[in-house]
């Protein structure tokens, strides 16, 4: 599985970085011969202003063709990534 994550307004860390791979592999492990490629885009619409504006999208390409998307907002970078996760899971 191929896990590409980017970001815009705002550099990567590696403490995202980590923690979105560490979510992904723990929501997503049970799938990982099923899945070919994973996308997340992060990023900050409001930049300084704040506000429930940090966004996590992600999209998995399954092996079989389909894509699926999910996409969560919060205030807060590590909450957006945590909440689309989960989403995606169930």
């Amino acid at each position: 599985m191929n896990i590409d994550i980017v970001s815009h307004g705002f550099d990567l860390t590696e403490s995202i970085r980590f923690h979105v791979e560490h979510r992904l592999q723990r929501h997503l492990s049970r799938h990982w011969g099923t899945v070919g490629r994973v996308r997340v885009t992060l990023g900050d619409e409001n930049g300084p202003r704040g506000g429930v504006d940090k966004y996590c999208r992600v999209a998995v390409e399954p092996r079989d063709g389909r894509t699926l998307r999910v996409q969560k907002f919060s205030a807060n970078l590590y909450a957006a990534v945590s909440r689309s996760v989960e989403a995606l899971s169930r």
